[in-house]
Protein backbone atom coordinates (compact mmCIF):
# COMPACT_ATOMS: atom_id res chain seq x y z
CA UNK A 1 0.00 0.00 0.00
CA UNK A 2 3.08 1.97 1.18
CA UNK A 3 4.84 1.67 -2.58
CA UNK A 4 1.64 2.50 -4.37
CA UNK A 5 1.21 6.05 -2.24
CA UNK A 6 4.99 6.34 -3.15
CA UNK A 7 4.48 5.93 -6.50
CA UNK A 8 1.61 8.23 -6.99
CA UNK A 9 3.28 10.58 -4.95
CA UNK A 10 5.91 10.74 -7.24
CA UNK A 11 3.50 11.04 -10.64
CA UNK A 12 1.81 14.22 -8.84
CA UNK A 13 5.21 15.66 -8.51
CA UNK A 14 5.15 19.30 -9.92
CA UNK A 15 7.28 19.94 -13.11
CA UNK A 16 9.06 21.90 -12.17
CA UNK A 17 10.92 20.15 -9.09
CA UNK A 18 12.76 18.66 -12.12
CA UNK A 19 13.47 22.03 -13.44
CA UNK A 20 15.11 23.51 -10.41
CA UNK A 21 16.61 20.17 -9.68
CA UNK A 22 18.61 20.16 -13.17
CA UNK A 23 19.40 23.92 -12.95
CA UNK A 24 20.70 23.00 -9.24
CA UNK A 25 22.85 20.13 -10.72
CA UNK A 26 24.44 22.25 -13.88
CA UNK A 27 24.95 25.06 -11.04
CA UNK A 28 26.94 22.69 -9.13
CA UNK A 29 28.84 21.10 -12.36
CA UNK A 30 29.50 24.42 -13.50
CA UNK A 31 31.14 25.86 -10.29
CA UNK A 32 33.29 22.27 -10.01
CA UNK A 33 34.86 23.19 -13.35
CA UNK A 34 35.16 27.27 -13.25
CA UNK A 35 37.16 26.68 -10.08
CA UNK A 36 39.07 23.41 -11.67
CA UNK A 37 39.81 25.30 -14.76
CA UNK A 38 40.23 29.08 -13.67
CA UNK A 39 40.42 29.71 -9.91
CA UNK A 40 42.50 27.12 -8.88
CA UNK A 41 45.35 27.87 -11.74
CA UNK A 42 44.82 31.73 -10.88
CA UNK A 43 45.31 30.99 -7.28
CA UNK A 44 48.41 29.45 -8.10
CA UNK A 45 49.61 32.11 -9.82
CA UNK A 46 49.27 34.26 -7.33
CA UNK A 47 51.41 32.40 -4.99
CA UNK A 48 54.43 34.05 -6.54
CA UNK A 49 53.51 37.04 -5.11
CA UNK A 50 53.47 35.90 -1.12
CA UNK A 51 56.92 34.12 -2.03
CA UNK A 52 58.19 37.13 -3.43
CA UNK A 53 57.15 39.27 -0.55
CA UNK A 54 58.59 36.61 1.70
CA UNK A 55 62.12 36.71 -0.37
CA UNK A 56 62.52 40.46 -0.03
CA UNK A 57 61.75 41.20 3.39
CA UNK A 58 64.53 42.67 5.46
CA UNK A 59 64.24 42.46 8.69
CA UNK A 60 67.20 44.87 9.82
CA UNK A 61 67.81 46.55 6.67
CA UNK A 62 71.56 47.73 6.11
CA UNK A 63 71.63 49.38 2.68
CA UNK A 64 75.43 50.25 1.36
CA UNK A 65 76.68 53.51 0.54
CA UNK A 66 76.70 52.20 -2.93
CA UNK A 67 73.04 51.18 -3.03
CA UNK A 68 71.85 54.53 -1.56
CA UNK A 69 74.36 56.71 -3.58
CA UNK A 70 75.27 58.65 -0.77
CA UNK A 71 78.59 59.09 0.42
CA UNK A 72 80.10 57.46 3.71
CA UNK A 73 81.77 60.46 5.13
CA UNK A 74 81.08 64.62 4.64
CA UNK A 75 83.65 66.35 2.93
CA UNK A 76 86.22 68.12 4.75
CA UNK A 77 87.21 71.86 4.45
CA UNK A 78 91.46 72.71 5.41
CA UNK A 79 91.62 76.70 7.32
CA UNK A 80 91.07 79.03 5.12
CA UNK A 81 88.48 77.41 2.33
CA UNK A 82 85.40 78.69 1.29
CA UNK A 83 82.57 76.26 2.96
CA UNK A 84 80.98 74.51 0.15
CA UNK A 85 77.16 75.07 -0.13
CA UNK A 86 74.76 72.91 0.86
CA UNK A 87 74.09 70.26 3.45
CA UNK A 88 77.03 68.06 2.40
CA UNK A 89 79.19 70.90 3.65
CA UNK A 90 78.46 70.49 7.36
CA UNK A 91 76.47 66.99 7.92
CA UNK A 92 76.56 64.02 7.10
CA UNK A 93 74.34 62.27 4.41
CA UNK A 94 72.07 59.08 6.51
CA UNK A 95 71.87 56.43 3.79
CA UNK A 96 67.61 55.16 4.33
CA UNK A 97 66.95 51.83 5.14
CA UNK A 98 65.28 50.46 2.96
CA UNK A 99 63.00 47.57 3.82
CA UNK A 100 62.53 45.95 0.96
CA UNK A 101 65.61 43.51 -1.08
CA UNK A 102 65.47 44.81 -4.93
CA UNK A 103 68.66 42.77 -5.55
CA UNK A 104 66.16 39.26 -4.52
CA UNK A 105 63.30 41.06 -6.03
CA UNK A 106 65.48 41.71 -9.38
CA UNK A 107 65.95 38.16 -9.32
CA UNK A 108 62.27 37.01 -9.92
CA UNK A 109 62.17 40.12 -12.50
CA UNK A 110 64.33 42.87 -13.72
CA UNK A 111 61.19 45.21 -14.48
CA UNK A 112 60.10 45.17 -10.79
CA UNK A 113 61.49 49.15 -10.49
CA UNK A 114 59.56 50.00 -6.59
CA UNK A 115 56.92 48.38 -3.86
CA UNK A 116 53.85 49.39 -2.79
CA UNK A 117 52.76 49.15 0.90
CA UNK A 118 49.84 50.02 2.51
CA UNK A 119 50.42 48.86 6.49
CA UNK A 120 47.98 48.34 8.95
CA UNK A 121 47.60 51.15 10.99
CA UNK A 122 45.14 49.22 13.31
CA UNK A 123 47.71 46.40 14.28
CA UNK A 124 50.32 47.33 16.35
CA UNK A 125 53.16 44.43 14.62
CA UNK A 126 53.71 45.24 10.90
CA UNK A 127 50.74 43.82 8.94
CA UNK A 128 50.53 44.62 5.63
CA UNK A 129 46.74 45.47 3.60
CA UNK A 130 48.60 46.03 0.45
CA UNK A 131 52.44 44.92 -0.02
CA UNK A 132 53.39 44.28 -3.73
CA UNK A 133 56.35 44.63 -6.62
CA UNK A 134 55.33 47.63 -8.95
CA UNK A 135 56.38 46.67 -12.37
CA UNK A 136 57.10 48.42 -15.72
CA UNK A 137 57.54 47.00 -19.40
CA UNK A 138 60.81 48.04 -20.85
CA UNK A 139 59.02 47.28 -23.91
CA UNK A 140 57.73 50.14 -25.89
CA UNK A 141 55.14 47.91 -27.74
CA UNK A 142 53.92 45.90 -24.52
CA UNK A 143 52.99 48.84 -22.61
CA UNK A 144 49.85 46.79 -21.23
CA UNK A 145 52.42 43.86 -20.87
CA UNK A 146 51.44 43.62 -16.83
CA UNK A 147 47.61 43.62 -16.86
CA UNK A 148 47.61 39.97 -17.75
CA UNK A 149 50.81 38.50 -16.76
CA UNK A 150 52.26 37.85 -13.46
CA UNK A 151 55.66 38.83 -11.91
CA UNK A 152 57.04 35.60 -13.28
CA UNK A 153 55.42 35.90 -16.78
CA UNK A 154 52.90 33.89 -16.82
CA UNK A 155 49.92 34.79 -18.16
CA UNK A 156 46.56 35.45 -17.11
CA UNK A 157 45.50 36.57 -13.67
CA UNK A 158 45.88 38.16 -11.12
CA UNK A 159 48.29 40.22 -14.07
CA UNK A 160 50.48 42.74 -11.69
CA UNK A 161 50.84 45.56 -10.21
CA UNK A 162 52.29 48.16 -12.87
CA UNK A 163 52.87 51.78 -14.42
CA UNK A 164 52.59 52.59 -18.17
CA UNK A 165 55.87 54.13 -19.50
CA UNK A 166 54.84 57.50 -19.03
CA UNK A 167 55.40 57.96 -16.08
CA UNK A 168 58.69 58.44 -14.61
CA UNK A 169 60.11 55.22 -12.55
CA UNK A 170 61.33 58.04 -10.07
CA UNK A 171 57.53 59.03 -9.21
CA UNK A 172 58.78 62.52 -10.35
CA UNK A 173 55.62 63.36 -12.15
CA UNK A 174 52.75 65.22 -10.92
CA UNK A 175 50.61 62.38 -11.58
CA UNK A 176 51.43 58.64 -11.48
CA UNK A 177 48.76 55.99 -12.23
CA UNK A 178 49.62 52.54 -11.14
CA UNK A 179 47.20 49.65 -12.21
CA UNK A 180 46.01 46.58 -10.31
CA UNK A 181 43.11 44.25 -10.70
CA UNK A 182 39.95 44.34 -8.06
CA UNK A 183 40.54 40.75 -7.30
CA UNK A 184 37.62 39.12 -5.67
CA UNK A 185 39.89 37.32 -3.13
CA UNK A 186 41.07 40.77 -1.74
CA UNK A 187 44.75 40.17 -3.23
CA UNK A 188 46.10 43.12 -6.02
CA UNK A 189 43.74 45.82 -5.59
CA UNK A 190 41.02 43.87 -4.13
CA UNK A 191 40.96 45.62 -1.02
CA UNK A 192 40.78 49.22 -2.53
CA UNK A 193 36.93 48.11 -2.78
CA UNK A 194 37.05 49.24 1.13
CA UNK A 195 38.22 52.52 0.41
CA UNK A 196 34.57 53.51 -1.18
CA UNK A 197 33.76 54.02 2.64
CA UNK A 198 35.84 57.57 4.30
CA UNK A 199 35.65 56.63 7.74
CA UNK A 200 38.31 53.59 6.50
CA UNK A 201 40.38 55.72 4.65
CA UNK A 202 40.97 57.94 7.72
CA UNK A 203 42.10 55.13 9.42
CA UNK A 204 44.26 53.78 6.97
CA UNK A 205 45.06 56.68 4.89
CA UNK A 206 48.68 55.87 4.55
CA UNK A 207 50.31 54.56 1.24
CA UNK A 208 54.63 53.23 1.70
CA UNK A 209 56.44 52.88 -1.50
CA UNK A 210 60.11 52.12 -1.90
CA UNK A 211 62.55 52.36 -4.26
CA UNK A 212 66.11 51.03 -4.24
CA UNK A 213 66.91 54.58 -3.08
CA UNK A 214 64.13 56.07 -1.65
CA UNK A 215 61.27 55.83 1.00
CA UNK A 216 58.11 57.82 -0.20
CA UNK A 217 55.12 58.65 2.12
CA UNK A 218 51.92 59.23 0.85
CA UNK A 219 48.40 60.82 2.07
CA UNK A 220 45.05 59.84 0.95
CA UNK A 221 42.86 62.45 -0.23
CA UNK A 222 40.07 60.99 -2.17
CA UNK A 223 38.28 58.03 -3.38
CA UNK A 224 37.24 58.51 -6.68
CA UNK A 225 34.31 56.84 -8.66
CA UNK A 226 35.79 58.13 -11.93
CA UNK A 227 35.46 57.10 -15.60
CA UNK A 228 36.80 54.78 -18.13
CA UNK A 229 39.31 57.51 -20.11
CA UNK A 230 43.05 56.77 -20.26
CA UNK A 231 44.33 59.57 -16.85
CA UNK A 232 47.92 60.21 -18.43
CA UNK A 233 46.66 60.48 -22.06
CA UNK A 234 43.79 62.98 -21.18
CA UNK A 235 46.02 64.99 -18.39
CA UNK A 236 49.59 65.74 -18.83
CA UNK A 237 51.13 64.05 -16.13
CA UNK A 238 54.08 65.61 -16.10
CA UNK A 239 53.18 69.48 -15.38
CA UNK A 240 51.28 71.53 -12.76
CA UNK A 241 48.93 72.49 -15.22
CA UNK A 242 47.93 68.98 -15.87
CA UNK A 243 47.51 67.98 -12.43
CA UNK A 244 45.39 70.98 -11.93
CA UNK A 245 43.29 69.84 -14.05
CA UNK A 246 42.96 66.38 -13.02
CA UNK A 247 41.94 67.84 -9.59
CA UNK A 248 39.33 69.81 -11.12
CA UNK A 249 38.02 66.66 -13.47
CA UNK A 250 37.68 64.50 -9.68
CA UNK A 251 36.32 67.38 -7.79
CA UNK A 252 33.13 67.80 -10.65
CA UNK A 253 32.20 63.67 -9.94
CA UNK A 254 29.17 63.78 -8.76
CA UNK A 255 29.43 59.89 -7.53
CA UNK A 256 27.55 58.57 -4.40
CA UNK A 257 30.72 56.52 -4.06
CA UNK A 258 33.13 59.62 -4.26
CA UNK A 259 34.40 61.35 -1.10
CA UNK A 260 37.29 63.84 -0.30
CA UNK A 261 39.39 63.85 2.93
CA UNK A 262 38.77 66.74 5.41
CA UNK A 263 42.46 68.16 6.17
CA UNK A 264 44.25 66.98 3.66
CA UNK A 265 45.20 69.96 1.02
CA UNK A 266 46.61 68.84 -2.28
CA UNK A 267 47.88 71.53 -4.91
CA UNK A 268 48.74 71.86 -8.84
CA UNK A 269 52.46 72.06 -6.98
CA UNK A 270 51.99 68.64 -5.48
CA UNK A 271 52.99 64.93 -6.83
CA UNK A 272 50.37 62.33 -6.84
CA UNK A 273 49.60 58.82 -7.34
CA UNK A 274 46.37 57.26 -8.54
CA UNK A 275 45.66 53.55 -7.94
CA UNK A 276 43.27 52.38 -10.54
CA UNK A 277 41.20 49.70 -10.69
CA UNK A 278 37.82 48.27 -12.20
CA UNK A 279 34.62 48.34 -10.03
CA UNK A 280 32.23 46.06 -11.73
CA UNK A 281 31.28 48.76 -14.29
CA UNK A 282 33.09 48.85 -17.81
CA UNK A 283 32.56 52.31 -18.17
CA UNK A 284 33.64 52.98 -14.43
CA UNK A 285 37.11 53.33 -12.27
CA UNK A 286 37.43 53.19 -8.91
CA UNK A 287 40.62 55.59 -7.58
CA UNK A 288 42.38 55.96 -4.46
CA UNK A 289 44.30 59.21 -5.04
CA UNK A 290 47.33 60.04 -2.45
CA UNK A 291 49.37 63.22 -2.24
CA UNK A 292 53.23 63.10 -1.49
CA UNK A 293 53.92 64.13 2.00
CA UNK A 294 57.24 63.30 2.88
CA UNK A 295 60.45 61.79 0.61
CA UNK A 296 63.74 60.36 2.11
Amino acid sequence: MNEEKERDSRKKRNPLFYVFAAIFAAAVIFGIVYYVAVKRPQNKRGEIYDELADAVEKDTPTPSPEATGTPTTAPTNTPGDTPTEGPTATETPVPVDIPVSFEEAWKTNKDIYAWIRIYDQTSEAPKYLMNYPILQSVAPAADNYYLDHTVNHKAGLPGSIYTRRVNAKDFSDHITVIYGHNMGNGTMFGLLNRYTAKNYANTQHEIKIFTPEHILTYEIFAGVTYDNRMITTSFNAHTEDGLEAFLNSLKSVRNWRTYWRDGVTVTKEDRIIVLSTCNGNEKQRFLLCAVLVDEQ
